[in-house]
């Protein structure tokens, strides 16, 4: 990746300054590319329910590569939000499977004032060409796992990703799409974070009479 040796002596400057650099460097080599399947970029599990005081972890994973050089992860960034008041970022493992070779993990770490958000930034080993990261990675691995701690009180934490970008083995953006995630702290299994349906307002109702008049119109039109 050009310039990494810039990159990593930009460690001493403050967060939010390297976290704009690093974005700068990934798209350095040629700028967004749209052409190829945007691979996307989820969390496993999506959704799940642990208990207060319960530590657990969460993989944000990346799928739909091509296997191609093109796609080939040298490089990726992004910002996780979840609530403070309900979970604590303990620690975090960059790359879990190496498919990246020796990473380099210039992430700002969890950066909130409780600990949201985190915000991250690896780049991969430097002598790897693209070729040989598609040979490892595939159409698809683990990008990251994160170690939480919950809390005490019972809730819905979302997990949001913004910012997030993929970087080929010559620093160059290309397209992706992310999916959000949810995480339930529920004390006793009673479903604490259960989505209620709501009762059909005024307009949804009329709406419903309305369309039930007309089917009803037509079908009684039919067989005069």
């Amino acid at each position: 990746m050009p310039l990494a040796s810039e990159v990593i002596s930009m460690t001493s400057l403050p967060i939010r300054a390297l976290g704009l650099s690093a974005v700068a460097v990934l798209m350095l080599a040629g700028g967004a590319r749209g052409a190829e399947a945007a691979p996307l970029v989820t969390f496993n599990p999506s959704s799940q329910t642990v208990g207060v005081n319960q530590a657990f972890s969460v993989d944000i994973v990346v799928s739909g590569l091509d296997g191609t050089a093109a796609q080939a992860i040298g490089g990726f960034a992004f910002i996780l939000a979840f609530s403070d008041a309900l979970l604590d970022g303990v620690s975090y493992v960059p790359d879990p499977d190496n498919k990246m070779g020796t990473e380099n993990d210039l992430s700002f770490g969890f950066t909130g004032t409780q600990d949201s958000p985190f915000d991250a930034f690896v780049a991969a080993q430097l002598s790897l060409s693209g070729t040989q990261l598609a040979a490892l990675q595939g159409t698809g691995f683990r990008l990251m796992t994160l170690n939480f701690m919950s809390g005490v009180v019972e809730g819905l934490s979302p997990l949001t990703l913004t910012q997030v970008i993929l970087a080929d083995a010559l620093s160059g953006e290309f397209a992706s799409t992310s999916a959000n995630g949810e995480v339930c702290v529920d004390r006793d299994g009673q479903s604490a974070c259960a989505t209620q349906v709501p009762e059909p307002g005024p307009i949804a109702l009329l709406i419903t009479g309305l369309v039930t008049a007309v089917v009803r119109f037509r079908h009684a039109r039919a067989h005069t």
